[in-house]
């Protein structure tokens, strides 16, 4: 019998989705990272990776935020985001 991952992630509660400020703006996350982020996390994109989980709009946004956005804000979020997502953000999910 295979397994089914479709019926495995439907027994867990739903998380909500992340949200953080920068710059004085709202931001939002998915409550759980497409696959996709993993992959480009475990290569070290972080910048790639915060780009697929915003989207373009709010990505587009941020860049054009007159505040600079610093590595270490960069990985206090991945932390936090990781933390409420259940993943470690410093290994991959996908080894």
């Amino acid at each position: 019998m295979a397994f089914d991952l479709d019926a495995a992630g439907a027994e867990t509660e739903p998380l909500e989705p992340f949200e953080f400020t920068f710059g004085g703006e709202s931001y939002t996350l998915a409550a759980e990272p497409d696959i996709r982020v993993f992959a480009l996390l475990d290569g070290e994109h972080l910048e790639r990776a915060l780009a697929l989980l915003l989207g373009d709009e709010q990505w587009e946004r941020m860049l054009a935020s007159s505040s600079t956005f610093k590595g270490r804000q960069m990985s206090a979020l991945f932390e936090a985001y990781g933390k409420h997502a259940g993943f470690d953000p410093g290994k991959s999910e996908a080894n």
